[in-house]
């Protein structure tokens, strides 16, 4: 087989090798945000590694061509033979080979957004190390016979608590999908209150003044400002419970 480029590699039906650079990426016409992005980062990531760029088109536009297809259209529900559409908010995701096309599929809000980075960070070893630092190695081509990966996340909401993780293109590449708050990120955040709830559960302003019994006692006296809960307090617990 003579020197290809990666792009031609992709084009290989089992081993046979075709003669012309026609590969494509397929994206839905209603693809949501995140997988426009994702595709986006596919065409990047694949151009970083020394291939030349792939065209991004609707499945109309690219029949008869092969492709890596990024999220649920008619072309990778047949490829991928999957029942039903994925819930959006399905994080799991499949990628999977069928001759030389390539269907990576999940849920509309993040599952298919992590199957396409987890497909650049398996199969061509790309890595988000911080904001500022990303790697990918230089390849002369790549070849396959038979790609077949399915994941799910194992813990719903993933938080990285440092400050670097708070950046949001770093955070959705490395599959972090939780916040201290709403931010901007491509695919979305699970926001919720992860550390000082007391007092948003229950406030000062509700209970302080008819229960001060209810707050920290210092140096002899009730007081809630920069203060705590009485966890000391039976009732306290049983509130804190309840709005739970």
């Amino acid at each position: 087989m003579t020197r290809m480029t990666m792009v031609q590699a992709l084009n290989l039906a089992l081993t046979q090798e075709m003669e012309k650079d026609d590969s494509v990426i397929v994206l839905g016409e209603d693809a949501s945000e995140s997988e426009r992005w994702a595709a986006g980062e596919l065409q990047h990531w694949l151009r970083e590694t020394g291939a030349p760029e792939l065209p991004i088109l609707s499945p109309a536009d690219a029949t008869g061509r092969p492709a890596i297809v990024v999220g649920w259209n008619p072309r990778s529900a047949e490829l991928l033979a999957l029942p039903a559409r994925p819930e959006p908010a399905d994080e799991s995701f499949v990628y999977r080979s069928s001759g030389a096309d390539i269907a990576i599929c999940g849920g509309a809000e993040r599952g298919t957004m992590y199957g396409v980075l987890t497909f650049l960070e398996r199969e061509f070893g790309a890595r988000w190390y911080t904001p500022r630092v990303s790697a990918v190695p230089k390849r002369n081509a790549w070849t396959f016979r038979v790609l077949r990966h399915r994941e799910a996340p194992g813990i719903r909401v993933r938080n990285d608590f440092y400050f670097e993780a708070f950046e949001p293109v770093w955070a959705a590449r490395n599959k972090v999908n939780g916040a201290m708050g709403y931010r901007e990120q491509p695919g979305g955040v699970e926001s919720y209150w992860a550390v000082h709830t007391f007092y948003p559960l229950m406030p000062p302003a509700e209970f302080y003044e008819e229960h001060p019994e209810y707050y920290s006692l210092i140096n002899g006296e009730r007081i809630h400002d920069h203060a705590q809960l009485c966890l000391t307090n039976p009732d306290v617990l049983n509130i804190i419970t309840e709005r739970l």
